[in-house]
């Protein structure tokens, strides 16, 4: 019910913000396509694409990319940070990954996006999520890509 209500709201432009979070304080890109309601965090709060745009814009939270090199060269997300999952498997976090920030781990399809966010949340961080959302559908929802 949540959702429909959410996307409700999001279709109207009102936006959605679920209890206890803050509005992000820049506009997601107006390059977004899509407003539908893709990634859930924990067991009740869902986010869409462009609220993930706009909080990695502002500098709230990080993107990481959980790809191998050889991935991230033919083409990535350029406000991501490479943390290869098999770097996370080795307890390795690369400079410049902030554990205090939410973090948002992305890979081509979503599985090792998903083993990420458990790696991470071992590893000390507090707000994870693993994307739903491979790299070629955030590339298609608006996502720029390098």
């Amino acid at each position: 019910m949540l959702s429909l209500v959410a996307s409700a709201l999001l279709t109207a432009g009102a936006g959605f913000v679920p209890p206890g979070r803050a509005m992000p304080r820049v506009l997601a890109p107006t390059a977004l396509r899509s407003t539908a309601l893709h990634i859930r965090m924990g067991a009740d709060d869902e986010y869409s694409l462009a609220t993930v745009a706009a909080e990695v814009q502002s500098g709230s939270a990080q993107l990481l990319d959980v790809r191998e090199r050889g991935e991230w060269d033919e083409g990535h997300l350029p406000d991501a940070l490479l943390v290869p999952l098999s770097m996370l498997q080795e307890g390795i976090i690369p400079p410049g990954v902030d554990l205090s920030k939410r973090i948002y781990c992305h890979c081509k399809k979503g599985g090792r996006a998903a083993k990420a966010e458990g790696l991470l949340k071992e590893l000390g961080a507090d707000d994870v999520t693993g994307l739903r959302e491979g790299y070629e559908v955030l590339v298609k929802e608006g996502f720029d890509r390098v």
